[in-house]
This record gives structure tokens, C-alpha cells and sequence, in this order.
């Protein structure tokens, strides 16, 4: 569960699509929200979460730290801080060999 007022990363494009349960067609379908392709250049960057949609469950209102645009989240299109220095990490290990 995504808490208000922390910050996540959003996941990668591929993720992201991955995530749509292959409804990708220019745009991410999570269910009954259709989320735009626009959030191709977010990826990577940090989510701060700041309210809860109030027409749909498991849906959060977020702000972008970058641009201060506002999006809809899902849970699974982000990444906990932690986990995303683990990944890191392990890339940048990965790529040393």
C-alpha cells in the first residue's frame, strides 16, 4: 500500500507496459484508467503521493518532484526508494563483469 506524502520512483517503460496486462496501445490501461503515454517522461523519476482518487480504489494522485505535474498511480507502476538502490546496484555490478 502506497502511504501519502512519501516518495517512489516510477517504474520503467517496459515495466510499465509489462504491468498493463497488455493493454499498451499508445497508452497504459490499469484497469478502469486509462494512463497516457505522456507518462513515458516520467519514468525514472521520483513520485511524490498526495492524495487518494476519489472515484477509484488503489488508485493514488501523485506529483511529479521534476515538473510538479500531477498523475494517477497504481501501486505496481512504482518502485520503493530501497528497492530501487537494490536495483541499481545490482545493474552497475552487472555491468563491471
Amino acid at each position: 500500500m502506497l502511504k501519502i506524502g512519501k516518495t517512489y520512483y516510477l517504474k520503467t517503460w517496459e515495466e510499465l507496459k509489462k504491468a498493463s496486462n497488455g493493454g499498451f496501445r499508445g497508452a497504459l490501461n490499469f484497469g478502469d484508467i486509462l494512463f497516457l503515454s505522456r507518462m513515458k517522461v516520467l519514468c525514472g523519476n521520483k513520485i511524490r503521493i498526495i492524495g487518494k482518487d476519489p472515484l477509484y480504489e488503489g488508485v493514488y494522485q501523485g506529483k511529479s518532484i521534476n515538473t510538479s505535474e500531477q498523475f494517477l498511480f497504481t501501486e505496481n507502476m512504482l518502485v520503493v526508494p530501497g528497492l530501487k538502490r537494490m536495483i541499481e546496484v545490482r545493474n552497475e555490478s552487472r555491468t563491471k563483469v
